[in-house]
């Protein structure tokens, strides 16, 4: 793989054959368009983090990056530490910690 996964949160995982895929996508159709409309939003989704890591203070990126990571894992607990923040957000963990 040319990048690493990490799971930050508790769930289940699903996979599926990678033939089987390609040959739906190459089919067209309502499956293609799906995977078009989702490669689209998670294009705007890094645009917008990319901006947001550029212009917005420390602070402003904790609350952005937690309201993600809630809504993705739809409510329950967020846990974690202030040094995986401060990777997430390339900052330092003191900084982290200040704001």
């Amino acid at each position: 793989m040319t990048h690493s996964v990490m799971m930050q949160g508790a769930g289940a995982g699903l996979r599926i054959k990678t033939g089987l895929v390609r040959a739906e996508f190459l089919k067209g159709g309502p499956f293609a368009q799906s995977i078009y409309s989702f490669i689209y939003m998670q294009m705007v989704q890094v645009a917008q983090s990319a901006l947001c890591n550029g212009l917005h203070l420390v602070k402003a990126r904790i609350a952005r990056w937690m309201l993600t990571a809630w809504d993705r894992m739809q409510g329950g607990s967020l846990q974690s530490t202030q040094e995986f923040l401060a990777r997430m957000l390339g900052s330092r963990r003191s900084t982290v910690t200040v704001a």
